[in-house]
């Protein structure tokens, strides 16, 4: 059944495939494989797929870059002091140290992850006035998507497996 299933889906991709060929021949497929370039940041990419997912024009793109400009300053030693914060917490895990110190550590954590998320939501809300209401739209729906596979990412890596999964046993 399920070789049937891959079979059938490896047929359509072959089908679409060709499809997509004939209908556009000269497909510039340099330029696709320049936008991801392992030397482009991520950020970059992010820029350019929301560019594209939205369909901003260039003052809504000048006016984001300024926004994220304006809050990087605040973001980068946040980051930089939860980098430490989370080192430290390594740290103290691997030398047996008190519950209360890893507590507090892990308090110490909360607050750095609370002041980032402040940034962003304030950042978010500026960059959302910019957008038109289409947009606006369209950006929330990419935001709620972006946590549902967040959360779905998360799960799978903290060893939870879904109701359907089998179990591998030995």
């Amino acid at each position: 059944m399920l070789l049937r299933r891959v079979s059938v889906l490896a047929a359509l991709m072959v089908a679409l495939g060709s499809a997509v060929a004939v209908a556009k021949p000269n497909f510039d497929f340099s330029q696709t494989v320049a936008q991801n370039q392992p030397g482009q940041g991520r950020g970059e990419r992010g820029k350019n797929w929301m560019t594209q997912q939205l369909g901003l024009n260039a003052q809504q793109v000048q006016d984001i870059q300024a926004i994220q400009e304006k809050y990087k300053p605040q973001m980068q030693p946040i980051m930089e002091n939860l980098r430490q914060a989370k080192q430290e917490m390594r740290q103290l895990k691997t030398n047996n140290a008190s519950a209360d110190q890893i507590a507090q550590q892990q308090q110490k954590m909360q607050g750095l992850k609370k002041q980032m998320q402040d940034i962003k939501s304030a950042s978010m809300s500026e960059i959302r006035a910019k957008l038109t209401t289409e947009q606006q739209a369209k950006f929330d729906e990419m935001k709620q998507n972006r946590q549902a596979n967040r959360r779905n990412y998360t799960g799978k890596n903290r060893g939870q497996q879904s109701p359907a999964a089998p179990t591998q046993s030995l």
